[in-house]
């Protein structure tokens, strides 16, 4: 929760930073939200492109390196 003082400012030792991210194959992303100073992680989300299922095939017979 953040903090205010007598004057209602925000005191800037209350904020505790939330680092988000995540991987799929060789893309990531990271982003840090900081309550008070970034938007939430709901207002974010139709920033990031939607998710590309890949699919993976594996043949049984071929041997493996």
């Amino acid at each position: 929760m953040l903090q205010y003082d007598e004057d209602n400012q925000l005191i800037p030792s209350s904020i505790t930073p939330l680092i988000d991210g995540g991987t799929e194959g060789f893309k990531g992303n990271a982003r840090v939200i900081m309550h008070g100073y970034t938007s939430c992680i709901e207002c974010t989300l139709d920033l990031f492109p939607p998710q590309v299922k890949t699919f993976y095939y594996l043949n049984k017979n071929k041997k493996r390196i």
